[in-house]
């Protein structure tokens, strides 16, 4: 004897309906609604809209919502709504001051040629410049230039900057690169390398001689500036 087809009751408007076959797989005991318009209805009666998510600015501390990044339509119900759940600041000051990128320490930005760069009125700036414009009490002009007399370019300390009118070109003064070797050697003990051993490195590197000394004041002028 034939079975008849199983029956169920539609959750939204109680009509008596047969449950719809699935191919090859029997009956779908799964239904819950006798067609789209009862689950469209049901979904718009009992949808409740979730509250945007929220999180804690790692800068100021301050509970913001997250950013919706895209809003996508659900059939007869609203917008499905995706956040930005990499979200760490709640406003760009924040993220320009807060931020923690590669290579920083104590508030400061090493960029790829070996520059720092400091937060000036929430953007980045180079700290050389900062540091030369504070000392002129005046923003620089466009083609003014800061030179680094011992040619390390994150020793931005005032006495090492050096105003150009234009731009300057890589390499630097002999004198500049001795006076800052004789520095480093004062700081941290001379050993076998005096006052000689650096005059005799200057002469052997101006002859062109391949020595210890002309290498260690060479290691000097091969920094760029």
């Amino acid at each position: 004897m034939k079975k008849s087809p199983p029956n169920f009751a539609c959750e939204y408007c109680g009509e008596i309906r047969v449950r719809s076959k699935l191919s090859g797989r029997g009956w779908n005991y799964a239904q819950r609604f006798c067609d789209r318009q009862c689950y469209y209805a049901w979904q718009r009666e009992n949808y409740q809209p979730k509250d945007p998510p929220t999180f804690a600015c790692e800068r100021c501390g301050k509970v913001t919502e997250r950013t919706a990044i895209s809003e996508k339509r659900r059939s007869g119900i609203g917008y499905k709504t995706t956040y930005n759940y990499t979200q760490r600041f709640c406003s760009k000051r924040c993220s320009a001051t807060g931020r923690v990128y590669p290579r920083v320490s104590n508030g400061f930005k090493a960029g790829k040629a070996g520059y720092r760069f400091v937060v000036h009125k929430g953007k980045w700036t180079f700290e050389h410049r900062h540091v030369m414009a504070k000392l002129l009490g005046r923003p620089l002009l466009g083609h003014e230039t800061v030179h680094h007399k011992n040619g390390i370019r994150d020793d931005n300390r005032p006495e090492n900057l050096e105003l150009w009118s234009k731009r300057h070109g890589p390499g630097h003064r002999i004198s500049d690169q001795v006076a800052h070797a004789k520095e480093t050697l004062a700081m941290y003990g001379e050993g076998p390398f005096d006052s000689s051993f650096i005059e005799r490195g200057r002469v052997d590197l101006i002859a062109g001689l391949t020595t210890p000394a002309g290498d260690y004041i060479n290691g000097f002028l091969a920094l760029g500036g």
